[in-house]
């Protein structure tokens, strides 16, 4: 969702399949416990239970990277901040002065699953920044993410990056590093849980 300054309900909502979950290929919709072998038997036992025959190419899901994640991911982000710098210069160049109306501030809310948000936030920042802002892993590289959890990130584009004078940036083929400075503000915050009746 995207809108006009903090705290502004209203917005754009925009579904963008850049931002959606890893696909786990046969595991998809089973069991986290399950193996891969064990989801392809039971993708082809149900097929056959419905006297229909199992292709695995066509009737197992493709199983996605990490890396894929952060790639779409960053397309993503690479996009928004474009989008973001363009609307600011225009505004410049109209001689507005930021207001709700014209910010200089940008407020995009990302609805997301935990292992696209896990990938994405683990490619921005290190381990120790990420347990610095109170995060915990289960394992030495997985980073737990609450369920409903709020995290939020500031990016602010590095202006003097030469690839936004040249405008280089606006071309996302040709995007390259430290356009923007990432900041972790929050991470997992989950104080809306206080909010639940207790039995």
């Amino acid at each position: 969702m995207r809108a006009n300054s903090y705290g502004d309900a209203l917005g754009d909502f925009l579904l963008d399949r850049r931002l959606r979950e890893l696909s786990k290929g046969a595991r998809q919709g089973y069991p986290k416990s399950m193996t891969e072998g064990e989801a392809i038997r039971a993708r082809r036992e149900e097929k056959e239970s419905r006297g229909e025959e199992f292709n695995r190419a066509t009737d197992v899901p493709l199983l996605e990277s990490e890396q894929d994640a952060v790639a779409r991911f960053s397309d993503w982000l690479i996009e928004l901040v474009r989008d973001a710098v363009l609307e600011f210069n225009d505004n410049k160049t109209n001689g507005d002065a930021p207001t709700s109306k014209s910010p200089s501030i940008f407020c995009t809310l990302v609805v997301s699953h935990s292992a696209l948000l896990r990938s994405a936030l683990m490619s921005m920042f290190t381990k120790e920044k990420l347990i610095a802002s109170g995060a915990t892993f289960d394992s030495p590289t997985h980073l737990v993410i609450p369920n409903t959890s709020l995290t939020i990130v500031d990016v602010t584009p590095d202006l003097e990056n030469d690839c936004w004078q040249s405008q280089t940036c606006l071309d996302v083929s040709k995007s390259g590093d430290n356009m923007w400075k990432a900041t972790l503000v929050e991470f997992g915050w989950t104080g809306h849980y206080d909010l639940i009746p207790k039995e």
